[in-house]
Protein backbone atom coordinates (compact mmCIF):
# COMPACT_ATOMS: atom_id res chain seq x y z
CA UNK A 1 0.00 0.00 0.00
CA UNK A 2 0.88 3.73 -0.58
CA UNK A 3 1.93 6.62 2.18
CA UNK A 4 -0.51 8.66 0.50
CA UNK A 5 -2.91 9.20 3.59
CA UNK A 6 -6.42 10.76 2.23
CA UNK A 7 -8.00 11.48 6.23
CA UNK A 8 -7.82 8.99 9.58
CA UNK A 9 -7.30 5.74 8.96
CA UNK A 10 -7.22 5.61 5.63
CA UNK A 11 -4.33 4.57 2.94
CA UNK A 12 -4.65 5.00 -1.28
CA UNK A 13 -4.94 1.51 -2.21
CA UNK A 14 -2.02 0.38 -4.68
CA UNK A 15 -3.13 0.64 -8.67
CA UNK A 16 -4.30 -2.07 -9.37
CA UNK A 17 -7.26 -4.07 -11.84
CA UNK A 18 -8.96 -4.84 -8.09
CA UNK A 19 -10.06 -0.47 -8.06
CA UNK A 20 -13.50 0.50 -8.78
CA UNK A 21 -13.91 3.90 -10.96
CA UNK A 22 -14.34 5.95 -8.36
CA UNK A 23 -11.79 4.40 -5.69
CA UNK A 24 -9.21 5.68 -8.80
CA UNK A 25 -11.10 9.11 -8.98
CA UNK A 26 -10.57 9.59 -5.06
CA UNK A 27 -7.04 9.40 -4.97
CA UNK A 28 -4.09 11.39 -6.37
CA UNK A 29 -2.13 9.14 -8.76
CA UNK A 30 1.02 10.29 -10.75
CA UNK A 31 1.08 10.04 -14.66
CA UNK A 32 3.74 7.74 -14.10
CA UNK A 33 1.17 5.42 -11.99
CA UNK A 34 -2.09 6.01 -14.68
CA UNK A 35 0.26 4.95 -17.63
CA UNK A 36 1.53 1.41 -15.75
CA UNK A 37 -2.23 1.17 -14.56
CA UNK A 38 -3.63 1.14 -18.36
CA UNK A 39 -0.40 -1.29 -19.35
CA UNK A 40 -1.62 -3.57 -17.32
CA UNK A 41 -5.29 -3.76 -18.14
CA UNK A 42 -4.59 -2.68 -21.76
CA UNK A 43 -6.05 0.67 -22.23
CA UNK A 44 -4.60 3.03 -24.73
CA UNK A 45 -1.97 4.91 -22.09
CA UNK A 46 -1.81 8.29 -24.86
CA UNK A 47 -3.49 11.70 -23.94
CA UNK A 48 -3.07 13.80 -20.84
CA UNK A 49 -3.65 12.95 -17.43
CA UNK A 50 -7.15 13.52 -17.37
CA UNK A 51 -7.70 11.95 -20.21
CA UNK A 52 -6.47 8.69 -19.49
CA UNK A 53 -8.06 8.97 -15.52
CA UNK A 54 -11.57 9.06 -16.86
CA UNK A 55 -10.49 6.21 -19.69
CA UNK A 56 -9.51 4.51 -16.87
CA UNK A 57 -12.22 4.72 -14.58
CA UNK A 58 -13.98 3.62 -17.70
CA UNK A 59 -12.07 0.53 -17.81
CA UNK A 60 -12.13 -0.57 -13.92
CA UNK A 61 -16.11 -0.20 -13.70
CA UNK A 62 -16.82 -2.39 -16.98
CA UNK A 63 -18.08 0.56 -19.18
CA UNK A 64 -16.65 1.84 -22.76
CA UNK A 65 -14.00 4.84 -22.81
CA UNK A 66 -15.37 8.10 -22.99
CA UNK A 67 -15.68 9.51 -26.31
CA UNK A 68 -12.27 11.22 -27.10
CA UNK A 69 -13.17 14.90 -26.59
CA UNK A 70 -13.40 17.17 -29.67
CA UNK A 71 -10.86 19.54 -30.42
CA UNK A 72 -11.65 23.16 -32.07
CA UNK A 73 -10.09 23.40 -35.80
CA UNK A 74 -8.48 26.59 -35.94
CA UNK A 75 -9.71 28.83 -38.41
CA UNK A 76 -7.78 32.05 -39.22
CA UNK A 77 -8.21 34.42 -42.13
CA UNK A 78 -6.61 33.56 -45.41
CA UNK A 79 -6.18 35.36 -48.33
CA UNK A 80 -8.18 35.08 -51.53
CA UNK A 81 -5.57 33.90 -54.19
CA UNK A 82 -3.66 35.10 -55.78
CA UNK A 83 -1.56 37.02 -53.79
CA UNK A 84 1.02 39.60 -56.19
CA UNK A 85 2.28 42.83 -55.26
CA UNK A 86 -0.89 44.59 -55.10
CA UNK A 87 -2.33 42.54 -52.19
CA UNK A 88 -2.60 44.00 -48.68
CA UNK A 89 -1.12 41.64 -46.25
CA UNK A 90 -1.88 41.50 -42.63
CA UNK A 91 1.10 41.61 -40.06
CA UNK A 92 1.06 37.84 -38.94
CA UNK A 93 -0.55 36.35 -41.32
CA UNK A 94 2.06 34.21 -42.81
CA UNK A 95 1.01 35.05 -46.30
CA UNK A 96 4.65 36.40 -47.01
CA UNK A 97 5.95 32.64 -47.28
CA UNK A 98 3.23 31.87 -49.91
CA UNK A 99 3.84 34.87 -51.79
CA UNK A 100 7.59 35.56 -51.16
CA UNK A 101 8.96 39.19 -49.67
CA UNK A 102 10.92 39.67 -52.93
CA UNK A 103 8.24 39.78 -55.38
CA UNK A 104 5.79 41.15 -52.89
CA UNK A 105 7.76 43.75 -50.80
CA UNK A 106 8.34 44.86 -47.45
CA UNK A 107 5.36 45.57 -45.21
CA UNK A 108 4.55 48.92 -44.33
CA UNK A 109 5.27 50.10 -41.01
CA UNK A 110 3.53 49.68 -38.17
CA UNK A 111 3.14 53.35 -37.41
CA UNK A 112 2.17 56.25 -39.78
CA UNK A 113 3.94 59.21 -38.22
CA UNK A 114 4.75 62.57 -39.80
CA UNK A 115 7.43 63.66 -40.11
CA UNK A 116 8.16 66.80 -37.96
Amino acid sequence: MSTNVQGVGEVRPVPGPELTGAELLRWYWTLEELSALARLLGVPAGGGKAVLTRRLAAALDGHAPPPPAATPRRTGRRLAAPVDGGAVIPRGSGAVRSCGSSSCGRSAPASTSTPS
